[in-house]
């Protein structure tokens, strides 16, 4: 998780099922946030 420095303690029982939901999630989160981002601006922009 060198990207997320605030995730960086390993055995801090609280982030632990965050980063196993990351690490699940990663394939889908990376295919679905571009079409996210993209309907977010998107809509601000009207």
């Amino acid at each position: 998780m060198g990207s997320c420095p605030w995730l960086a303690d390993e055995d801090a029982p609280a982030v632990l099922p965050l980063r196993q939901a990351i690490a699940a999630n990663a394939r889908v989160i990376r295919e679905e946030l571009p079409t996210t981002a993209r309907a977010v601006v998107a809509n601000l922009l009207g």
